[in-house]
């Protein structure tokens, strides 16, 4: 049985978010979309 911790947490997002905005082999599309991934996990995690 796994251990639930809780998965991502709201920092570990903004980090992740922080690190993307600083890849310079993404394009502006691409960093809109994995925002919106990351909008989107925020706004489901309780």
């Amino acid at each position: 049985e796994l251990a639930d911790d809780g998965g991502a947490s709201a920092a570990d997002l903004a980090l992740a978010r922080a690190r993307q905005h600083q890849n310079p082999y993404l394009t502006e599309a691409e960093r809109g979309c994995l925002d919106g991934a990351v909008d989107l996990v925020l706004d489901t995690v309780p």
